[in-house]
């Protein structure tokens, strides 16, 4: 009883309150009201979200404000006011497990928006998600957002088809189908995200488990069609790849079509799809084409065949861009080697 009363006595008797240093504390001050200085600093903080007051203040109280910001601050304040890298690091390592800033040019804030940007695309459900909603939250992003790599794209709910048509209208039936398995419009988002220099998607559903239908993997002939009318809306894209999604003959068409004007796309990847020899030809007249940009196409594990071959093999006379020529698993048979001799022909030049 009578050591309690002297340690109440005597502050010195607390070891804690002598300590000038406490190493396992990094926020112990030994001053018992803190200075005026902290105490806005804090307030500051605080009310961030209310007035976001930065640029107004000296840089070394800058520095402190930014390193206690929480990193749940909404986008539409954070975005365009804050750019400080330490900020949006803690951003990205409070968000994602694995954060390899090397693939976005070292640029935390460009690897945070994009990501943020994928994973709003990955997860918009076609008439089910608020669509004005979806475009102001992508519009935050479009001044930071450089290459997008989308791996899945939801199709509309199968529980919310059109109506039913009548029985005996089996063109309606296929109409419906083909409306009921279209995504999310592409074209929305390549005029939003108009900085974009690489897109790269998948027309699929990952990790669907037992519900998994061919149709949720499927590129529809809308979706190409909105997808051109974005790539007309973004010259400055140079990488499109569109993989994995069952991109038919149809749409492989129109997609090439539309590619016919572009400025600027260099790369294009539509491998692991349905294209056949007439996309193989459409792709040909591109190669073909005065103004064509092209660098390297992929077309691994498609349906090109003989004819489509052919056609590829003959533009390459004219062609003086194209590097890298990727035609593995297309089924050409003997017409491969029409091909090869040309391409070899051509390096030899």
């Amino acid at each position: 009883m009578e050591i309690s009363e002297r340690e109440t006595k005597n502050p010195a008797a607390d070891p804690r309150k002598m300590r000038r240093i406490i190493a396992e504390d990094p926020e112990w001050n030994l001053e018992t009201v803190p200075p005026l200085v902290d105490s806005c600093i804090q307030h500051i903080i605080k009310h961030f979200h209310e007035r976001p007051l930065l640029e107004e203040l000296p840089e070394k109280y800058q520095r402190k404000v930014l390193e206690k910001l929480p990193t749940t601050l909404p986008l539409n304040i954070s975005a365009g006011l804050i750019a400080d890298e330490g900020y949006w690091e803690r951003c990205c390592r409070s968000r994602w497990a694995l954060c390899d800033v090397s693939s976005y040019d070292k640029n935390w804030r460009r690897m945070f928006f994009e990501r943020h940007a994928a994973e709003l695309v990955e997860h918009f459900v076609p008439e089910k998600s608020d669509k004005k909603e979806f475009e102001e939250k992508l519009k935050l992003c479009s001044e930071f957002v450089q290459r997008l790599q989308v791996k899945q794209l939801l199709p509309r709910p199968q529980g919310e088809l059109l109506a039913p048509a009548d029985e005996g209208d089996a063109g309606s039936d296929d109409l419906a189908h083909a409306l009921a398995n279209d995504h999310l419009d592409c074209g929305v988002l390549l005029k939003t995200l108009h900085n974009m220099k690489e897109l790269s998607l998948m027309f699929g559903v990952e990790n669907c488990g037992m519900n998994f239908e061919w149709g949720l993997f499927q590129f529809t002939v809308t979706d190409c069609k909105n997808l051109v009318n974005g790539l007309k809306a973004t010259p400055t894209l140079h990488t499109l790849k569109v993989t994995s999604s069952k991109m038919g003959e149809e749409e492989g068409r129109v997609l090439v079509k539309g590619l016919l004007e572009h400025p600027g796309l260099a790369v294009l990847d539509l491998s692991h799809n349905k294209l056949k020899s007439r996309t193989g030809r459409a792709l040909g007249k591109l190669l073909g084409m005065p103004a064509c940009r092209l660098e390297t196409l992929v077309l691994t594990n498609n349906e090109i065949g003989p004819d489509g071959g052919k056609s590829l093999g003959h533009s390459l006379k004219t062609n003086s861009t194209l590097l890298h020529l990727d035609l593995r698993l297309n089924r050409y048979g003997a017409s491969i080697s029409h091909v090869s001799g040309i391409v070899n022909h051509q390096q030899a030049e």
